[in-house]
């Protein structure tokens, strides 16, 4: 099979995960402006869904705008879908990271920054009336996205022992904020048919000319993703919307040399 091959079989399959999980009133999409989110954004409009996009930046006026925030901004406009953006002032990253350690039960400063990330969005969607939340969680997994997959001697097996810690990453977490807002979240990426095929496709289809994901870059472009999207290189929520900038200044300006003693300081005393 050729990379085309594969890429057809991943949108085919993509879309039928989309199918089942849409809601006929009208979703939200936390939205990077990168291939994932993008390529649910673009579903959402192909099916004939209600789409709002919603990001979150970290505002400072001592920082450049957040790059999340400036790619969300050049695919919104391409795919002609309004952007609602979530700012955060400094002074209310600190508010967010007591809440956010107070849903998820512990102050681990990965988990804490992606959810900053995820939980301002998710709070404007609700207050938008948005019942049902799409995220982009799962895609590194199955498509290899993460440095470990490049530089894993089984791309697939490193896949799957990623799938296998998914639940205590990233699931929990993600749940636990869903279920604080109000909202049903979505995953497209983990549906067991999709995640199947993935796993199914060659190592180097998913890792190549300097790219991670490759073969769902070729399926999203396919599907209709912009190229400024279908082919932007990752960069962590915590990082592209500045969270965990954020928590760095925080902790500094509180007088501890590392985050994770920071957010320990923030966690509810027992």
């Amino acid at each position: 099979m050729t990379i085309k091959d594969y890429a057809e079989g991943v949108a085919r399959l993509f879309t039928d995960a989309m199918k089942k999980c849409l809601d006929k009133e009208g979703v939200a999409v936390l939205f990077s402006g990168g291939v994932d989110s993008t390529l649910i954004a673009t579903q959402c409009l192909a099916l004939g869904v209600r789409t709002r996009l919603y990001t979150t930046a970290i505002v400072d006026e001592a920082v450049p705008e957040a790059e999340d925030l400036q790619a969300a901004k050049r695919a919104a406009k391409a795919l002609g879908l309004p952007l609602k953006v979530a700012e955060v002032s400094l002074s209310g990253a600190e508010e967010y990271a007591k809440l956010i350690i107070r849903i998820i039960g512990e102050a681990n400063t990965v988990k804490v920054g992606v959810a900053m990330a995820e939980l301002p969005a998710m709070l404007l969607a609700k207050k938008d009336g948005c019942a049902v939340v799409f995220s982009g969680l799962g895609s590194e997994e199955i498509f290899a996205g993460y440095e470990r997959h490049a530089q894993a001697r089984d791309v697939n097996e490193a896949c799957r022992q990623g799938l296998e810690s998914m639940e205590e990453r990233d699931l929990k977490r993600d749940r636990a904020l869903a279920e604080h807002v109000g909202v049903v979240l979505r995953t497209p990426f983990l549906d067991p048919a999709l995640v199947e095929y993935a796993l199914s496709i060659p190592g180097d289809e998913k890792i190549r000319d300097g790219f991670k994901k490759y073969v769902l870059r070729v399926a999203a472009e396919q599907l209709g993703v912009p190229h400024c999207a279908a082919w932007r290189k990752k960069r962590a929520a915590q990082y592209g919307s500045r969270a965990d900038k954020a928590l760095e200044r925080l902790a500094r300006r509180a007088g501890f040399a590392k985050k994770s003693e920071y957010l320990e300081s923030l966690a509810p005393k027992s």
